[in-house]
């Protein structure tokens, strides 16, 4: 029986030496990672470091085919920045304890009051922030609440705290299918924020998941040292989305292709 819990225990203990010896490994490895990804966002950060961000935001939407975006209503999705997420660290401290992706220029520097209105002036829309990639409105409530704070803050939560200053709107949620007989059956009914462009106050439908009457876009920024930002263009139309760089050189946004090794940044 003593020679039992003698193996017993020396068992557990090279088992704990090797768990240890496993974590020291990671906890190395993660350091240098972090420093790798520290010295290239101080890269970034110093390309950028001068640039017209504003003036990036106007090139950027010139580059936009509204053509593809006919209705009045324009939801526009966006993400939270990849360094500030709040959920467990287990799941994101590898890709977001430092933020290399777009430390410079993201959705908060491009989704602004001037961005906005520009967007309104010539094109006439109502803009309808949504978050992605779980397609939901701003909104009130403690499940929206609880739901965007674990992954919206700092920058990531500016356009929710602006466009709750702004207009409410209702939507409707309705399904249709063979148990009504095809005939659409309201679920719920809720409001949600937007930037209105025009007075009359906004209702809209989510029939089957769809929002009826709302062309969509989503847009995604990623930078790069030698001040180059690129965007990566997605008219969530079922086609391949479009890539475009930029680039910050004697005072002036210059475009420039965009490498097929940078659009691999975009996934994170």
């Amino acid at each position: 029986m003593k020679l039992l819990v003698f193996i017993f225990l020396l068992f557990s203990f090279a088992l704990s030496a090797q768990s240890t010896e496993k974590w020291i490994r990671d906890s190395i490895r993660k350091e240098s990672q972090r420093k790798q990804d520290e010295t290239l966002r101080v890269k970034i950060l110093s390309g950028l470091k001068d640039a017209d961000l504003p003036a990036l935001s106007e090139k950027i939407v010139s580059g936009i085919d509204f053509t593809q975006l006919p209705h009045e209503n324009l939801v526009f999705y966006f993400r939270n920045l990849c360094n500030e997420r709040l959920v467990l660290l287990m799941f994101d401290e590898d890709n977001c304890s430092v933020n290399t992706v777009n430390p410079a220029y993201h959705h908060a520097d491009f989704w602004t009051v001037r961005t906005i209105r520009l967007i309104q002036e010539k094109y006439h829309k109502n803009l309808i922030p949504g978050l992605y990639p779980d397609d939901r409105l701003i909104t009130d409530g403690e499940e929206f609440n609880h739901n965007a704070a674990a992954y919206y803050a700092g920058g990531s939560r500016k356009i929710i705290d602006l466009v709750k200053t702004k207009r409410k709107g209702r939507i409707k949620y309705k399904i249709a299918g063979q148990s009504t007989g095809y005939k659409a059956v309201v679920q719920k009914e809720s409001i949600f924020y937007y930037f209105p462009y025009s007075n009359k106050k906004l209702m809209l439908t989510r029939l089957n998941g769809r929002i009826m009457g709302c062309d969509s876009i989503f847009i995604q920024f990623a930078n790069f040292p030698d001040g180059i930002v690129t965007v990566k263009l997605d008219y969530l139309d079922g086609k391949d989305p479009g890539y475009t760089s930029y680039q910050f050189k004697d005072r002036k946004w210059t475009e420039i292709p965009a490498k097929k090794e940078d659009q691999l940044k975009f996934n994170f």
